[in-house]
């Protein structure tokens, strides 16, 4: 059993406004199962779901699991935590363009420091309805097969908890159809958690369905929730090997060419005033050892 207890939330706005996001929220989930959070704009739906994911930090706040608290304190916990825990599916999808169907999955692998099972990905990738779209590029996809690479992505972490935020808000309605399929799939062995606007696809698809109202959850249609033990992973320090990183940052600064230019023009002029620095000091010193000769 997961349990968020007593999450308050307030932010500052930059006229120095407090709001309050969240309101002593307290809720309990079973290990598998899709839960749709609503709530219109300002409800805390997103600060609820950034809680949970360690995204964001709340004012007082516990996440227990089997009884036991998560401590996050810091931001190397709470990196963990999300590494270790979390499968997040976001609404503009965050994938890396620079690199394929089948290397974005891997990524998630190599975060967590593990060898890239490539059967475990395309396995993952079938899971998904992709099987067979894994060496195209992000560019070759539509929009709902980026947001099912998302979501291999998120599930090859094997996360406790898959969270999503706005998964379908990018999406036409039957392809919203499909990926609430896909979720639905998931959830017969995985928490997933929806953040949404649409309580039509909530009714057709959800097994629970809370709504927050003014940073208070207003209607829960299931807040009892069995006990059962959920078996964690091992913690795991999110690390990226220093040759992908390089790899990585090398070719997405050639794929921009704006800012391979501007790259450009900042290593010309650091060598440039590196070399007219290196200059003067010769020719000063060639003054200098003149006049001494004087």
């Amino acid at each position: 059993m997961i349990q968020l207890i007593n999450a308050n939330k307030t932010y500052t706005s930059k006229s120095g406004i407090k709001v309050k996001a969240l309101d002593h929220v307290n809720l309990e989930f079973n290990a598998k199962g899709l839960v749709f959070v609503l709530g219109k704009s300002g409800s805390g739906k997103s600060s609820l779901l950034n809680i949970l994911g360690g995204l964001d930090s709340a004012n007082t706040s516990k996440i227990m699991i089997n009884g036991q608290e998560l401590k996050r304190f810091d931001d190397r916990t709470c990196s963990i935590y999300r590494n270790t825990h979390i499968g997040f599916i976001f609404q503009e999808y965050n994938l890396m363009h620079n690199l394929n169907v089948y290397e974005n999955i891997a990524l998630a692998l190599r975060l967590q420091n593990k060898e890239v099972d490539e059967s475990k990905v395309l396995d993952t990738l079938a899971l998904v309805d992709l099987q067979g779209l894994e060496k195209r590029c992000l560019d070759e996809l539509s929009g709902g097969q980026k947001q099912r690479v998302a979501i291999a992505r998120a599930l090859i972490k094997d996360p406790t908890i898959i969270l999503a935020d706005e998964p379908t808000g990018n999406l036409d309605s039957q392809t919203s159809n499909q990926i609430f399929e896909v979720l639905k799939r998931l959830s017969k062995d995985k928490l997933v958690i929806v953040v949404s606007h649409d309580r039509e696809f909530a009714e057709l698809f959800g097994d629970r369905i809370i709504t927050l109202k003014d940073g208070k959850v207003e209607e829960d249609t299931q807040a009892k929730v069995d006990e059962a033990f959920i078996a964690l992973p091992q913690a795991i320090r999110a690390r990226l090997p220093f040759a992908l990183k390089a790899k990585m940052s090398f070719e997405n600064i050639v794929q921009n060419k704006l800012r391979l230019m501007v790259t450009v023009m900042i290593v010309s002029f650091l060598v440039a005033v590196l070399s007219a620095v290196y200059t003067a000091l010769y020719v000063s010193a060639d003054v200098t050892g003149d006049l001494m000769d004087l």
